[in-house]
């Protein structure tokens, strides 16, 4: 039978080895990492949708001021003859 003494620094050794204080902060910085990053992705993604829907917002103004510039009375007179068509010229598939 072991003596009282060497139980207790056995215990005292395991003890140390097994110690999980601080395990909680390892945790805490790896969950701080994965929502920065999230949500780092989140932002970048709204950023790239805002740009795409103000180049497309961009886009159809410049449509309608090309579109208010057309001569409606020289379209329906045929001024400057027949639209070209394309039906001639396309290759079949």
């Amino acid at each position: 039978m072991r003596k009282p003494s060497t139980i207790r620094a056995w215990l005292s050794s395991r003890r140390k080895h097994l110690d999980d204080r601080g395990s909680g902060a390892g945790a805490v910085i790896i969950f701080a990492l994965v929502f920065i990053s999230l949500s780092a992705f989140v932002i970048d993604g709204g950023l790239s949708i805002s740009k795409r829907e103000r180049a497309a917002d961009i886009a159809e103004q410049a449509a309608r001021y090309a579109a208010q510039d057309i001569d409606r009375d020289a379209l329906y007179e045929n001024e400057g003859g027949p639209a070209p068509s394309t039906s001639g010229t396309a290759t079949p598939a």
